[in-house]
């Protein structure tokens, strides 16, 4: 048994037979009399969300759970599969059972199962998932009545508030405790590989001088947000060719902005890695996070049987 002073966000306690997740939680303190302790919870097995109030000094069952490692792999009918990645057992959660939680899941996603004995009951995700956006409103040009801001609808029906520059086919970063747009994120295409001004090859560069037109982007700063101003003698001092030439990490992403000098001279691109895997910042893009590379499969050569 445990106090209900210890309840906190992400607890899962047992009452009346019930196994219950706690989501919200306040203390309070009249001025007279006990002290009471209010809770949003939600019932794992049929993901409704009721709310329950203790007074101080109650106490309620704890429970032992299970955590797992796991990946979804699709839904069907309303019911959601994943695979264990130790056992490689599937186990499905209804969509009742998991809330909120369809609202970020993506083929290959890498959430936690929570298990009570063999019954599966809900999952953790990871803090930021990234979504490719399906739908967006046409964003007037000027327009910052709103903020600046606008609403888009990405791959798993989510509606999300993002930037204006944002639109249809990006991807971007949301964060998963509250539906927040976090950044949006650069995915560049390896067939199309051009070379710089600087005479280096980047997957992010691209120009045009087809029938007299003139044009040279940068599409690492184009969609990074607050990226700036990009011209051609930027690429003789970015460092992208040289990372990406090092480290082909899928999971590595990419971020650069236009950053100036004293007195505006010395501009350069400043290169920021994330891995969306480890969810981390990656100091050293070159090499990586320090996570992925653990999964790369190593070869070892047996000297031939005489």
């Amino acid at each position: 048994m445990i106090d209900v002073n210890e309840l906190r966000n992400g607890v899962t306690f047992e009452l009346d037979g019930y196994l219950y997740k706690v989501i919200d939680y306040s203390h309070n303190k009249p001025g007279r009399g006990k002290a009471t302790i209010r809770t949003k919870v939600r019932d794992l097995r049929t993901g409704t969300v009721i709310e329950k109030t203790f007074n101080s000094g109650d106490r309620v069952q704890n429970v032992r759970l299970d955590y797992r490692q796991a990946q979804f792999l699709y839904e069907d009918g309303g019911i959601y599969y994943f695979m264990d990645n130790e056992t490689f057992e599937q186990p499905a959660l209804d969509a009742s059972s998991l809330g909120d939680a369809v609202q970020y899941l993506i083929e290959g996603l890498d959430v936690k199962l929570t298990f009570n004995g063999t019954e599966p009951l809900d999952i953790d995700l990871p803090t930021a998932v990234e979504l490719k956006v399906i739908e967006s409103e046409m964003a007037v040009k000027g327009d910052t009545a709103t903020g600046a801001n606008k609403s888009v609808t990405v791959q798993t029906g989510l509606k999300v508030t993002v930037p204006l520059f944002v639109e249809k086919g990006d991807t971007i970063r949301v964060d998963t405790r509250n539906g927040a747009s976090i950044t949006r994120v650069c995915v560049f295409d390896p067939d199309l590989i051009m070379i710089t001004p600087a005479g280096t090859e980047c997957p992010y560069y691209y120009q045009d001088f087809h029938r007299g037109r003139a044009l040279q982007e940068c599409h690492l700063i184009e969609k990074t947000p607050g990226g700036g101003r990009y011209s051609p003698e930027l690429c003789g001092r970015c460092e992208v060719p040289l990372i990406v030439r090092a480290n082909a990490c899928d999971h590595m992403l990419l971020e650069g902005r236009v950053a100036s000098g004293i007195f505006g001279i010395g501009r350069r691109v400043k290169v920021r890695a994330y891995c969306s895997r480890a969810l981390q910042e990656v100091k050293e893009p070159e090499i990586g996070c320090g996570q992925c590379h653990l999964e790369f499969p190593v070869f070892e050569i047996s000297p031939e049987s005489e």
